[in-house]
């Protein structure tokens, strides 16, 4: 506020308006306009505001900058969800922002977050001739497991459960594990009886072994065949199963059991291990005489 003379251009230095985290202000001019002095007169300063921007900057959880831009003051900064590659381990679905996106004031700076789920695989357990016994998903990093399965034994082998192949390892992808088993060759007990007589190569023996069975009479006695009609002797056998066997004598100087009746017909009866025949309703011994009376 000064005294001008009149007809004079009064002037001033332009004023400045501080800023404000909303606004800028220049200096727009005087109110009213200036003119020539010609009285007392009041001029006031006007200014224009332009609104103000920032910064505000999205990064992503590694620190990668997905966005970095100026936004106006007010306004609500937004950025495209941001992905995350899954690993092994773990599936990744986006989480929201940190900290929690607010009207613009200032500059800032926001972070992607995700939240984890852990993976799942099939593990599948096979039985040694293909067929399925388990197929489940499990969590990466778990061991799984599956019941021991039983493999029935047959007539050569009885099984013991041997393990997995490959070994079971904790879980990192789909895995595939195929049961294996121990094989017992199983044994199999040849016994044979025999009345005036013995038998040789009798005894327990690994299933296919050949086994020679030889009868042996007594003093006065000589082999005839044995109960299954078989006459080698020694005879071989191979051992499948429990084998049981008669050897059959007759006293020297008498006929074999094949010609007792031959003319006639007649049955064979093994009765306690020894051999009758039946002819006509009576029972005769090997030597063809008649018992049971």
């Amino acid at each position: 506020s000064r005294d001008w003379d009149y007809g004079t251009m009064p002037t001033c230095d332009e004023p400045t308006k501080p800023s404000t985290e909303q606004y800028t202000y220049t200096f727009a001019g005087w109110s009213p306009e200036v003119v020539l002095v010609s009285g007392d007169a009041t001029y006031t300063a006007t200014y224009t505001s332009t609104l103000r921007q920032y910064t505000i900057t999205f990064l992503d959880e590694d620190g990668s900058i997905l966005s970095s831009r100026d936004w106006d003051y007010g306004t609500m900064p937004t950025c495209d969800e941001p992905t995350k590659p899954d690993t092994e381990q773990y599936t990744y679905t986006f989480a929201g922002w940190s900290p929690e996106i607010v009207a613009v004031t200032g500059n800032a700076t926001y972070t992607a977050t995700y939240a984890s789920t852990v993976r799942k695989y099939t593990v599948t357990f096979l039985d040694e001739d293909g067929t399925t016994l388990s197929a489940q998903d499990w969590e990466y990093g778990t061991m799984p497991t599956c019941d021991e399965p039983i493999k029935p034994a047959d007539a050569q082998y009885t099984y013991t459960f041997a393990g997995w192949t490959p070994t079971i390892v904790a879980v990192t992808a789909d895995a595939t594990y195929i049961a294996t088993y121990n094989k017992t060759v199983n044994k199999y007990t040849i016994t044979a009886t025999a009345e005036n007589g013995t038998v040789q190569g009798t005894g327990t023996y690994d299933y296919g072994t050949v086994v020679e069975l030889t009868a042996v009479a007594n003093d006065g006695y000589k082999f005839d065949m044995w109960s299954d009609d078989v006459t080698d002797n020694p005879r071989t056998v191979t051992v499948t199963e429990n084998m049981a066997f008669t050897a059959l004598f007759v006293l020297n100087g008498t006929t074999g059991i094949e010609d007792i009746h031959a003319t006639e017909p007649a049955e064979k009866v093994l009765m306690d291990g020894i051999l009758y025949i039946l002819r006509d309703g009576k029972t005769y011994n090997v030597m063809g005489v008649e018992v049971g009376k």
